[in-house]
């Protein structure tokens, strides 16, 4: 089993691309016992944040997930992130992310919410230092290669680091790729610095 860290995963039950449910359950089972809230949304497809009738916050909340006042274990583990080092993000810059935004050319849009104005870049977006969860969710792009432009845009303008989040193949094939392990991949590194 996994380490105790508190997870909430939701799935729409009715995925037809995907077998959401069934790896939701999968995941849950992998997670220590009782760190895992599962929450099956039974007339929900794939696309489930994309869902007029889904609101992510009211199933936070419903599942008792989110604590303002800081209690549970939730920030424990976030407190162990190491970033990568000064010389790592600036070789990254240069070389995956520079090729990547040449070849991709990403605009960041986000929404001011006192105003409703939306602005070019991720400045109008809530910082986790002022107190409450982000969740940053990006373009689902195949294998995720929008999560490193995404995280270093992040960086840049907030001066805070994201967590990136994707299905553990995603890292088991950077670990092949970069030669760092044997491919059983995790849920949370991998082979570079994002």
């Amino acid at each position: 089993a996994l380490a105790a860290q508190r997870g909430l995963v939701v799935v729409g039950a009715r995925d037809a691309l995907l077998p959401s449910a069934e790896e939701g359950r999968r995941l849950k089972e992998a997670l220590a016992p009782g760190s895992c809230t599962l929450v099956e949304l039974p007339e929900v497809a794939h696309a489930l944040l994309q869902d007029p009738s889904v609101s992510l916050s009211r199933v936070v909340q419903e599942a008792a997930f989110y604590s303002p006042s800081g209690a549970g274990s939730g920030g424990k583990a976030l407190a162990t992130f190491v970033p990568p080092a000064d010389e790592d993000l600036s070789n990254m810059r240069q070389s995956v992310l520079a090729v990547q935004r040449a070849a991709h050319a990403p605009v960041f849009l986000s929404t001011d919410a006192a105003t409703g104005a939306v602005r070019r870049g991720l400045g109008a977006f809530p910082a986790a230092s002022e107190g409450r969860p982000v969740l940053l969710v990006g373009n689902h792009q195949l294998m995720a290669p929008d999560l490193g432009l995404l995280i270093d845009t992040y960086v840049a303008e907030k001066g805070e680091w994201l967590r990136g989040l994707a299905h553990p193949a995603v890292f088991a094939a950077a670990d092949q790729v970069s030669g760092g392990g044997d491919g059983a991949g995790g849920g949370g590194g991998g082979g570079g610095a994002f």
